[in-house]
């Protein structure tokens, strides 16, 4: 799926904004690493090979309608909290909404155990949890069951004590189960979508 110019827009434009801001913090200044308590917001896309393997067939008397997804990328925007353990270890709660073509959505709530390995300057991470997610397609007969999966990545932060960027490349496991509708018995019909893929997200973090 080619994103459409506005997608690329804010995409770009939030990035740029961030990356501006984060130019104007104090990059040399100390930091506590995770701190105790923080949050901030991400944008990114996420790639998801299989998506396009999901596909139903309705027909009804001598109509046939055939549904299929035409892109492999969602675009989003993600808020998290972090409540740091040790200056090292944390715990993130993300929440995450993606929209894509063809009227398709996804919310996504995750838990990560995440692990700091600097407490100054260039802080890079790794991090790993559990990820619950709700699909809709707007237009598709039938339904789609929540599913629970897992995510493992990693990022780094960069900036100043209490606002830094950060990006993360993050990996996602991800099925849902589809219900077709029983009223419009189905040709054919995938009985699960794959939302499983890799995403790159962009941010803010603010520590207190």
């Amino acid at each position: 799926m080619k994103l459409k110019l506005q997608e690329r827009f804010a995409v770009l434009g939030v990035l740029s904004c961030l990356i501006f801001i984060v130019w104007n913090t104090d990059a040399s200044a100390d930091t506590a690493g995770l701190g105790t308590f923080s949050f901030g917001l991400k944008s990114g896309i996420f790639i998801m090979p299989n998506i396009g393997q999901f596909d139903a067939t309705y027909t009804k008397g001598s109509t046939t309608t055939h549904y299929s997804i035409s892109g492999n990328a969602m675009v989003g925007l993600y808020p998290y909290w972090r409540l740091g353990i040790t200056n090292k270890l944390g715990l993130e709660a993300q929440y995450g909404y993606e929209t894509g073509a063809d009227d398709l959505s996804l919310k996504t709530a995750s838990g990560f155990l995440i692990y700091m390995f600097r407490e100054k300057g260039f802080r890079p991470y790794i991090k790993g949890g559990i990820i619950w997610g709700e699909f809709t397609w707007d237009g598709l007969p039938g339904s789609f069951d929540s599913g629970i999966g897992g995510g493992l990545g990693g990022g780094f932060e960069v900036g100043g004590e209490r606002i830094a960027f950060t990006m993360d490349i993050l990996y996602r496991h991800l099925t849902n189960k589809y219900n077709y509708d029983k009223t419009y018995p189905p040709s054919v019909t995938k009985d699960q979508i794959d939302l499983s893929g890799v995403g790159v997200l962009a941010g803010l973090v603010i520590r207190f």
